[in-house]
């Protein structure tokens, strides 16, 4: 569907294209394009440097998402063993089931405590009897005839350092082989800047993005803007719109010849005070749920929908943070295209001979117009 909006818009839309490797930037340039925009994202799963890491049966769990979500058909063995404990390594996890596997395993450095992944996440793939090993990190995988046969563990004592930094120690004298046909890595994402990373006046950083201006998203290469996880590293989505929005508007001034920094200073908020009053303190409620058997096998979704009642319950737990979030749902909602967020506030003098005065003069009880809802 976005795709379709795109096209109507007249935009070129040009696929299986490599930028950095079937063409570079400065070709891009003589071909008359005056400004870049690299939103490539981080797909690209990251491996460590074990024995056996090259065995048949080694894949990336990012890959296995992608092609379901591709529509592929896919098959895994009945025996697969996830490493990872964010969120992405559930995800593998609960996949591998919906594509064949009957037998589970998630291992990771984290203890349990610390994992990741949201805890409701790692609940639904315990109900679905995935076995997590938390603690554990991989020390080999053992291998049979070329192909992934068991995978051997060792003791995480602890992931951080004192500074909370990515630190992770051992215990080499405890370790636990697990038997497995497949083990798939889910232990972050890095991006592909294949053929850029020499190009002249663009700066990577560690982990394979890309340093810009933070507030213009600017490279240090004339006419070349970058965003989303490519330069946040692995963000949420939100983020990642909030930079393009961003972008385009600086690519617009670029282009203009005008300041990409005025008038752009992110302004610090503060939220609304709450009441002074006491509050029932209220338990979300619970979203329902398919059950375990009716998951098995299909992608269908997992959370149902919450009855009126519970909806309505739900609502009334809001306190109103009292910040804009900025998901710009009001703007697609107004027939009127009456909002606009990049106005600018403007003091404008009049010259005008009277003045009228429509304040208002009480508040006006909605309950008499019933199409309104008030009340309900």
């Amino acid at each position: 569907h976005d795709i379709d909006e795109i096209l109507k818009q007249g935009i070129e839309l040009k696929t299986n294209v490599r930028v950095g490797v079937d063409v570079s930037l400065d070709e891009l340039r003589e071909k008359g394009y005056q400004a870049v925009f690299l939103a490539v994202g981080l797909w690209k799963g990251r491996s460590i440097p074990i024995e056996g890491i090259d065995l048949e049966g080694v894949g990336q769990g990012i890959d296995l998402l992608t092609r379901v979500n591709l529509g592929e058909k896919v098959e895994v063995p009945p025996r697969v063993l996830v490493i990872g404990g964010g969120n992405v390594a559930i995800d593998v996890a609960l996949t591998a089931l919906r594509v064949g596997a009957t037998q589970v395993e998630l291992a990771c450095l984290e203890s349990r405590e610390e994992m990741p992944a949201h805890s409701w996440e790692i609940q639904d793939a315990l109900d679905e009897g995935v076995v997590v090993n938390p603690s554990w990190g991989p020390n080999r995988i053992i291998g049979q005839d070329g192909k992934v046969s068991a995978i051997e563990l060792k003791r995480c004592t602890s992931v951080f350092d004192a500074d909370g930094r990515f630190s992770p120690t051992y215990d080499e004298s405890v370790t636990s082989i697990i038997e497995t046909d497949m083990v798939l890595l889910a232990i972050g994402q890095g991006s592909d800047l294949s053929g850029l990373e020499n190009q002249a006046g663009l700066s990577l950083r560690g982990g394979g993005t890309i340093s810009v201006d933070p507030l213009t998203l600017g490279t240090e290469m004339e006419g070349v803007f970058a965003g989303g996880d490519v330069v946040l590293g692995p963000k949420s989505a939100i983020e990642a719109i909030d930079q393009g929005h961003e972008a385009a508007i600086s690519i617009d001034r670029y282009l203009r010849g005008e300041d990409l920094q005025a008038g752009r200073e992110k302004e610090e908020r503060e939220p609304a005070q709450v009441p002074e009053r006491e509050w029932e303190k209220r338990p979300r409620i619970a979203v329902p749920k398919r059950s375990v058997d009716e998951r098995r096998g299909t992608f269908d979704e997992i959370e149902l929908t919450l009855s009126e009642e519970d909806a309505v319950a739900e609502a009334k737990r809001c306190l109103n943070c009292g910040i804009c979030s900025e998901c710009l749902q009001c703007v697609a909602a107004c027939g009127a295209e009456a909002i606009n967020h990049w106005m600018m506030e403007e003091e404008i003098e009049l010259d005008v001979g009277a003045m009228v005065l429509t304040p208002g003069y009480e508040p006006f009880d909605p309950r008499i117009k019933g199409v309104f809802g008030y009340g309900d």
